[in-house]
């Protein structure tokens, strides 16, 4: 029963994220619902159990989007492994408020990491293939911050729904993943 919930919580934010968010955003502030599914998964449930949920994530975005199949499902996996890292550092089950902070510039840094992972393997695709490469990558701008903003903002909402939806289905709460020493 979790395996089909956790199923269809990342068909549903993928088909979320594609279909019903163009009519509410403009096209270049977007959130990222799969970017935040991917980090309350590896909060809640650790790396390693949250692996395949978020290369299946990155491969039912990847087969929305017109980019090259698994550069999302790479982005995703690299961000996951980046924010499973910030978890080993920093203890951010101490407080509520700290847990918020952390929660968001996790957000924050994995927007822009998983932006910079997607533009790099672009990059090198165009450099392999000796085609132009005509994508610039602007994370100084207006349009951005506002994407971060709503990406946050989502993340908050996507971790609220799945810490619910655990304690409904599961009948005991998801609790953070524990550090492995």
């Amino acid at each position: 029963m979790k395996n089909f919930a956790l199923f269809i919580l990342c068909v549903a934010t993928v088909f979320l994220q594609f279909s019903v968010e163009g009519v509410f955003f403009s096209a270049r502030r977007i959130p990222d619902l799969a970017l935040a599914l991917v980090i309350t998964l590896v909060l809640a449930m650790g790396f390693k159990e949250s692996l395949k949920w978020i290369l299946l994530t990155g491969m039912l975005i990847d087969a929305g989007s017109s980019t090259v199949f698994g550069t999302a499902a790479l982005a995703y996996f690299l961000v996951g492994w980046m924010v499973a890292g910030l978890i080993d550092v920093a203890d951010i089950r101490s407080r509520k408020t700290f847990f918020l902070a952390v929660f968001a510039a996790a957000v924050l840094v994995s927007e822009i990491a998983k932006d910079i992972f997607i533009f790099a393997i672009l990059k090198i695709k165009a450099n392999f293939l000796h085609e132009p490469f005509g994508v610039s990558l602007n994370i100084f701008s207006a349009d951005y911050f506002f994407k971060i903003l709503y990406s946050i903002i989502a993340a908050y909402a996507i971790y609220y729904i799945f810490r619910r939806i655990s304690r409904a289905l599961f009948l005991e709460p998801v609790r953070l993943a524990k550090r492995n020493y």
